[in-house]
């Protein structure tokens, strides 16, 4: 699998959401260790295009994800520095072996994004206008000597490059956390791609979105209790999170399934399916989403923590149609089903 991890952060509320609600719900599907001065450090705001962004504002806000080791990774989104810190060069992106770098960017004092391998610099871009938005996509292979490589794109322009340069700041070659920084600047981000370069998306794609969608009505099995109504899907496809009216069960392997409407897009480079779970009793329970099309399944499987409070964001990826090596079209989405089962 190529693509590791992707965000729209279309899902995750309207714009005037309550910043202690939001860091709780980013928080979920980033990881634990994304950290904020203070709950009002993030906001919504109007994204790149349609839907939303993710602003962070001022002191050292970052958000990041833990993967397992990878020797390169290419990322991607898009930024719009709605206020420079020009006093300092400030972070932007960090690749991370444990709690040291590898690599990273940073914006330099004069609005310009600088690369760095092994804290050397690559070069610079040129320099970014205030409060527009900008394709930022970073390609990097960790090496120990001098063959490394590290690219960093503008809007599908190679702007600054390393080759044949050390990249790994350990004894690794290899990175496993990578991390998005405000520092003292205040910034947006939106539409995030994270790809470990293995298979499927193992360069930069240029112009992307990453888009939100929600079930539209339910597939087969349709096992699961609903807390109101008889439509499963309706329950789910809340595009503001309502935990008010829900789906569930007790019972051991059953499972619920629902149906996506096919996207337009001509090139779909992977689907993501995220599903927030909660265990509702004093009991860990065993829980697994499904993507499921031509009899095969992808699944993540994990355990929910006791207590209706303590909901567990269930993320589950899938590069080609399952059991393939064919990109996911409109048609083959459309015919797939997605949902979860309680396992135990």
């Amino acid at each position: 699998m190529a693509l590791r991890f992707i965000e729209s952060f279309d899902a995750y509320g309207p714009v005037n959401t309550a910043s202690d609600v939001l860091r709780t719900r980013v928080s979920g599907k980033w990881d634990v260790w994304s950290a904020w001065s203070a709950d009002t450090d993030i906001k919504l705001v109007d994204g790149v295009e349609s839907g939303l962004g993710l602003q962070m504002v001022n002191g050292i806000c970052l958000i990041g994800k833990h993967f397992d080791n990878q020797g390169q990774w290419i990322v991607g989104f898009y930024l719009k520095v709605d206020n420079f810190y020009d006093a300092s060069s400030r972070q932007l992106l960090r690749f991370r072996d444990g709690t040291t770098t590898q690599s990273h960017v940073t914006i330099t004092a004069d609005r310009r994004l600088e690369l760095f391998a092994d804290g050397v610099s690559q070069g610079t871009t040129d320099v970014l206008v205030e409060g527009d938005w900008y394709l930022i996509e970073i390609d990097i292979t960790f090496k120990t000597d001098a063959t490394g490589t590290c690219d960093l794109y503008i809007d599908g322009v190679l702007e600054a490059n390393g080759s044949s340069v050390v990249t790994a700041g350990t004894a690794n070659e290899y990175a496993q956390d990578i991390r998005i920084y405000s520092d003292a600047t205040t910034l947006s981000i939106d539409d995030v791609y994270m790809a470990d370069g293995t298979a499927g998306v193992n360069s930069p794609v240029g112009y992307f979105q990453v888009k939100a969608s929600y079930p539209t009505s339910d597939s087969t099995p349709s096992a699961w209790d609903v807390s109101t109504g008889s439509d499963h899907y309706a329950l789910v496809s809340d595009t503001t999170r309502d935990t008010t009216d829900y789906v569930y069960t007790d019972v051991n392997t059953e499972e619920d399934m629902f149906n996506f409407t096919a996207p337009t897009e001509d090139t779909i480079h992977g689907i993501q399916l995220s599903v927030e779970a909660a265990s509702s009793g004093s009991e860990i329970k065993e829980f697994k989403s499904i993507i499921r099309h031509g009899g095969n399944d992808s699944t993540t499987s994990v355990n929910l923590m006791a207590g209706p409070n303590t909901p567990t964001t269930i993320l589950t990826l899938s590069d080609y149609q399952v059991g393939t090596s064919n990109a996911w079209t409109g048609a083959t989405i459309a015919a797939a089903d997605f949902g979860c089962e309680k396992v135990s």
